[in-house]
């Protein structure tokens, strides 16, 4: 990290060292990653907030995010990573969400499936043993203690916590085992431990997805472009049950064979997990739709944005929790009843209980299950559609906390923070004894879902290469010359003006020159434009195309080529008339760039 920086933003950063197994005497040390950003006002006194971070195996040291900005002004940020992620030890294997990966990007039936990741999780499961890691001692039992340990070190005598999904259970953890000191808790879309939450992913996912296909149908634009949005998912599902689409990826090393086979299994995974973020909402219909007629450049950056998903997690550390706190309370039996109507349920959740099976992460704890009572003043986020903790389980943990306040978020999945809730967070750490508003179901602007984007392939693979960095420089390259070129172009055409100015024919093309030139320049700064308008917007969309209203700058192209044609017949049938014009002929010569970069990017309408 940049010490300088750190020093200049107040920030620390240092580890904590800890018992990897508090009931073992003779344990050996793991150490935790800490980042402590100072308060600007310091002598505000306020308790520190600690930020407890998703997953298990999520992180949070070097993620600072916006909304804890007006917290810092009076209070200290702390961000840690839980044992065995992030920069925390012991080194969980971080290469075995490079193995998932490939094993979704093959075409597997789904019991195939399942064989390869028991026989990935038993390799992994091994290694760590061999490394001496206690995988028994990665639950939320010891990370409650350790961020126990590390309040007494930094001499706080009070503290505020907020947790996000599974910190939340973390954070309920603390609140049971050490509530001295505890002066307010946030519960950022709860998994409170008394919820069984894996037998409950498929209805969960279908509710959320139904909840969606309702509002895309009260929303007349989103009616219109996708009237049959239900029915659109069923025939994507059932298209890639018949036939998997086989997608070319640029990264052999990510994708190995330089390709991902999407199949059924994929799309219900891949859209499950966009319907955790509000961000993702508008752009549902148009990848079912998409998905459905197979347009094989959109379904590539849909490939590109699901790989990035499975890098989130740290794996090793994810079963060791799962598979000691959760997965016993939670049948597969039930999983298989609640998913019988829908799909036969999301078989990456169903792998799970397998998994767990084999991971030997300790000895199941009924205690670990139970709901958590505390009299410590509690602020409940939840999300309406959130596909994976959904609000029952926030109503649970409302009613076994009697000093709660709960607050839902229409129209809004996992991710429930934003300006609204930022507001109502400050509200309730000002006095935690009072409910920081009235209104209970916090309403939210309807989702702008995305229509009528004219769907280019064209501008799918051109707009990653946009930005002008180092490691795009062919691209850069290329742009800087087609910019360069309009002003050589009318310096030539000038110059074969003056020569033949005489000729029947030179006005003329003269005139087709200097129209060309300008249709160039109009067509890359309406582009670039477009492409950075939209990026503003909604920089998702460019994983499809461009909206409508910019599109007709893909017609220019067309124009341009024709005009070159005209220009090129003139001249050779002038040619022997005017010899061999160097002017002219370099002006014809100068095209070739523009019109290979059209080509190649395939920017026509």
């Amino acid at each position: 990290m940049d010490t300088a920086f750190l020093r200049q933003e107040n920030i620390q950063f240092g580890y904590l060292t800890v018992p990897e197994n508090r009931s073992k005497p003779d344990s050996r040390k793991i150490r935790i990653a800490v980042q402590v950003f100072r308060a600007r006002k310091p002598e505000a006194g306020k308790p520190p907030m600690i930020i407890l971070h998703g997953g298990p195996g999520g992180r949070a040291v070097g993620v600072f995010s916006p909304e804890y900005d007006s917290i810092r002004q009076e209070s200290d940020i702390i961000l840690m990573d839980q044992r065995g992620s992030g920069f925390s030890g012991p080194d969980f294997t971080p290469e075995m969400n490079q193995e998932i990966l490939e094993i979704l990007a093959k075409d597997l039936k789904p019991e195939e499936e399942t064989k390869e990741r028991l026989a990935l999780a038993a390799k992994v499961r091994d290694s760590l043993l061999a490394k001496g890691v206690d995988l028994t001692a990665y639950n939320s039992r010891e990370m409650a203690a350790d961020i126990h340990d590390l309040c007494q070190l930094l001499g706080y005598t009070s503290w505020d916590l907020w947790g996000t999904s599974y910190g939340t259970r973390v954070a309920l953890t603390m609140m049971k085992e050490y509530p001295e000191g505890i002066r307010s808790v946030i519960l950022a879309s709860p998994l409170p431990p008394n919820v069984r939450y894996f037998e409950n992913v498929t209805p969960n996912f279908k509710r959320s997805l139904d909840l969606l296909c309702d509002k895309c149908k009260a929303d007349p634009d989103c009616n219109r472009s996708y009237p049959n949005l239900r029915e659109d998912f069923t025939a994507a599902i059932n298209g890639l049950e018949r036939q998997p689409a086989i997608i070319p990826m640029d990264d052999p090393h990510k994708y190995p064979g330089g390709r991902f086979v999407i199949n059924a299994q994929d799309m219900l995974l891949a859209i499950q997990q966009a319907l955790y973020s509000r961000d993702n909402y508008p752009l549902i219909p148009i990848i079912i739709e998409q998905v459905k007629n197979r347009n094989i450049p959109a379904l590539k950056r849909f490939v590109e944005n699901m790989s990035n998903g499975i890098f989130r997690l740290q794996y090793g550390a994810y079963y060791s929790v799962i598979c000691q706190e959760c997965m016993p309370f939670n049948r597969l039996q039930a999983f298989e009843d609640a998913s019988a109507k829908s799909w036969q349920g999301v078989t990456f959740y169903k792998d799970e209980f397998s998994i767990c099976k084999l991971w030997n992460a300790g000895p199941f704890r009924a205690e670990d299950t139970a709901a958590v009572h505390s009299d410590i003043p509690v602020l409940i986020l939840s999300g309406e559609m959130d596909p994976i903790a959904a609000v029952a389980g926030a109503e649970l943990a409302h009613r076994s906390l009697p000093r709660s306040f709960l607050y839902v978020l229409e129209g809004t999945g996992h991710f429930v923070v934003n300006e609204t809730t930022t507001r109502l967070i400050n509200r309730f750490l000002a006095n935690p004894e009072q409910a920081p508003d009235g209104q209970h179901v916090i309403t939210q602007p309807g989702i702008p879902f995305v229509t009528n984007v004219h769907i280019s392939d064209g501008v799918v693979a051109f707009a990653p290469r946009l930005p002008l960095q180092r490691q795009n420089w062919l691209y850069t390259a290329w742009l800087v010359l087609l910019v360069v070129l309009p002003g050589v172009s009318l310096w030539l055409a000038a110059r074969a003006y003056r020569r033949y100015k005489h000729a029947g024919k030179s006005r003329l093309t003269f005139y087709l020159m200097l129209l060309n030139v300008l249709l160039g320049l109009v067509f890359l700064v309406a582009i670039i434009m477009a492409i950075v308008s939209t990026s503003r917007a909604n920089f998702r969309i460019l994983g499809f195309g461009l909206p409508e209203q910019y599109a007709i700058a893909l017609m220019l192209p067309y124009a341009m080529l024709a005009i070159c044609l005209v220009l090129v017949s003139l001249w050779l049938a002038g040619r022997k008339k005017y010899q061999t014009d160097k002017w002219y002929l370099s002006y014809l010569l100068l095209q070739a760039p523009f019109i290979c970069f059209v080509v190649y990017f395939g920017l026509f309408y």
